[in-house]
């Protein structure tokens, strides 16, 4: 973006260059410190964070958390709606910013009112903006960041610089339509990583419990939450392959913080990605002979027996090449394995969310919850040949190499889009470019598009960057949309065809309506026949926000099946949309069918090529995935129609 025209000495070094018109002005004279105690303690508690800014502190707790601990919230700060609130110790680090809210705040905040003269939307971005927060590290009062005190009359006393008023409204409104694109755009990538983490797991789940021969014949495991596995395979206590050694008791006082001496892994050095070494003590090495059981090779699977479920899992890790030579610390286990198995596929079953409900009645400890040597051993886990477990792990490093390079291309998006963010925040702020005239520029309306197209858009915007989405998945998306999250408005008249239900004359016309207005580029790079491709060009943040307006209460049902499906494969959905358009004309017809009926409706009266491509042991599982996730018809969807090929 362009620079403004002309630039004058704001008076102030760090800031250097501001442009004419700017004026550099201390807070002192915009704020005023606000003194105002509650009485009663009655008031909505908020608090202030570098991520949020201020919001009522009851949004963010997680389970377990005290709304306060406090016994009496009476002599609390009063701030009101445009109140500017700062959490004094944590200034440095953007733990200030604009109130919506009016209520209370901890007595250790500082609350100030602010001039009217003054935009507080612009306010709030500046306070909250890089520059600004680095300096107000520079004036905080402590040696170290834990320390640091910005000290109200500290604050009043810096200098900042403002334009005049309709500028500020101006870059406020810029600032808010860019971030919220920004916002929508990290958004998005969170729930891919969420639904990657989803597929991780359930990619595990499926492969250690039914193996890699997807024709291979069932019987019941006698587990139920094992269900059935395949014949030629066992189910047996942990303790028939492994046993579980803990850790030796190394006393504390003789912990070292050399890194020449020999590392401890500890339970806090354990976590579901792998072992992190960023938080390390050390033994001397000097006369440890007897320590030589406890030492760790390549290949050993540990787990963190203290707290040993963290959000993202349970504690257990494989060592591995780059992982430096250690002891075992009591309170971790290393898993002793037998040749009857493979530790990496032990490992899997460990990690799946299951062991964690077997687990998780008979945990002992409140404070500092722990499982025993023995609660691990007793675990059932599924024992295949080994030759097969071989072939599973194998199999699962391949897969999940993809898996964890697509989690981690969507991390660094996020960085980097965070990082866009705040650069594009302190820019305008400080006037190193000049957003007026972008800021003028109307939005483009999208209120003359179509339900289907808007649908189709932000299924395009949300899910086109996985490998293999290209037209039948929009079609399926949109029948299910239509069907499962009772949006009618689609319109689709759906055909019984080899992919599923499938209307052509609404996928042209959903095509047509988003390159018109220019939401979306359609690409068959190899000509008729060929997969479509679809580019998102649009702002996707307004375009959901545009299709929320539509569907009101009904956008979260959309969201949900939009999270459900996306994590699916391009035949699972096939599956599930062929499954439910069956199971719903079935409904239509006033019949109530059974699970066969459902499978045998798709193989032999929907299309032939259904049965060249799933098998019923296939559509099973998607009818038993289906009912797990509460996507099942209730005879409101649209009804299907047999397609030319039965005509």
């Amino acid at each position: 973006m362009k620079p403004y025209p002309a630039y004058k000495e704001s008076g102030v070094e760090w800031l250097g260059m501001v442009p004419e018109g700017w004026e550099t002005r201390r807070f002192k004279t915009f704020l005023r410190e606000r003194e105002e105690r509650s009485t009663t303690g009655a008031e909505v508690l908020l608090s202030v964070s570098a991520y949020a800014g201020v919001t009522p502190r009851a949004e963010g707790l997680d389970a377990g958390e005290f709304l306060s601990r406090a016994e009496s919230l009476e002599g609390y700060k009063v701030c009101h709606v445009g109140d500017l609130v700062m959490n004094i110790m944590l200034a440095w680090n953007r733990a200030q910013g604009i109130t919506q809210y009016g209520g209370i705040v901890s007595p250790a905040y500082a609350v100030f009112s602010c001039d009217k003269a003054v935009d507080r939307g612009f306010l709030n971005y500046l306070v909250r903006s890089d520059n600004y927060c680095l300096y107000f590290k520079a004036f905080s009062a402590g040696v170290i960041d834990s320390r640091l005190r910005l000290y109200p009359e500290q604050f009043v006393a810096l200098s900042c610089i403002f334009p005049p008023l309709p500028e500020q409204q101006a870059i406020a409104a810029f600032l808010d339509r860019e971030t919220a694109k920004i916002d929508g755009l990290i958004e998005e990538q969170r729930r891919l990583i969420a639904l990657l983490a989803e597929k991780r797991q359930a990619t595990i789940s499926h492969a250690v419990t039914r193996g890699m021969n997807p024709d291979a014949s069932l019987k019941p495991s006698g587990v139920e939450w094992l269900g059935d596995i395949p014949e030629g395979w066992e189910v047996v206590r942990a303790s028939r392959v492994l046993r579980v050694q803990s850790g030796f008791a190394f006393p504390s006082e003789g912990f070292s913080n050399d890194p020449a001496d020999t590392p401890l892994l500890r339970g806090v050095n354990i976590s579901p990605d792998g072992l992190r070494w960023d938080e390390t003590v050390f033994w001397p090495r000097e006369g440890n002979d007897r320590l030589k059981p406890f030492e760790l090779k390549v290949g050993d699977v540990v787990i963190g027996m203290d707290r040993p479920w963290i959000a993202s899992g349970l504690r257990i890790a494989q060592v591995g090449e780059e992982d430096i030579p250690s002891l075992l610390l009591q309170r971790v286990g290393r898993f002793q394995v037998g040749s009857e198995a493979n530790p990496k596929f032990i490992l899997h079953q460990y990690a799946d969310d299951r062991f964690m409900h077997f687990l998780a009645p008979d945990l002992t400890g409140v404070s500092v919850p722990h499982i025993s040597p023995s609660q691990i051993e007793s675990f059932h886990i599924v024992l295949p040949p080994r030759n097969e477990q071989d072939e599973i792990v194998g199999y699962l490093h391949d897969v999940l190499i993809k898996l964890d390079t697509l989690t981690e291309t969507a991390t660094t998006a996020i960085t980097l889009l965070q990082e866009r963010r705040a650069a594009l925040i302190s820019a305008a702020v400080t006037g190193k470019i000049d957003v007026r005239e972008v800021a003028k520029a109307p939005a483009k309306t999208l209120q003359s598009l179509r339900v289907s197209a808007m649908v189709a858009g932000v299924i395009i915007a949300r899910h086109g960057q996985h490998l293999g989405f290209g037209r039948m998945m929009v079609q399926k998306f949109l029948f299910m949309t239509q069907a499962c999250a009772n949006a009618p408005e689609i319109g689709g008249n759906y055909e019984r065809q080899a992919a599923g239900p499938l209307d052509r004359i609404l996928q042209n016309r959903v095509e047509a309506d988003l390159e018109a207005a220019g939401l979306v580029r359609v690409r068959q790079e190899g000509g008729p026949g060929s997969r479509v491709q679809y580019e998102f060009l649009g702002d996707a943040a307004a375009l959901r926000a545009e299709l929320a307006s539509v569907l009101g209460d009904r956008m979260e049902g959309f969201d949900y099946l939009s999270n459900q499906l996306g994590g699916l494969t391009k035949n699972g959905i096939e599956a599930v949309a062929t499954l439910y358009a069956a199971w719903n004309d079935f409904l239509i017809d006033g019949r109530t069918p059974d699970r066969a009926d459902i499978i045998r409706e798709v193989l032999e009266n929907w299309h032939p090529e259904k049965s060249r491509k799933f098998t019923e042991d296939d559509l099973g599982t998607w009818l038993e995935w289906m009912e797990r996730q509460n996507i099942v018809p209730d005879g409101t969807g649209p009804q299907t129609q047999t397609g030319r090929l039965f005509t």
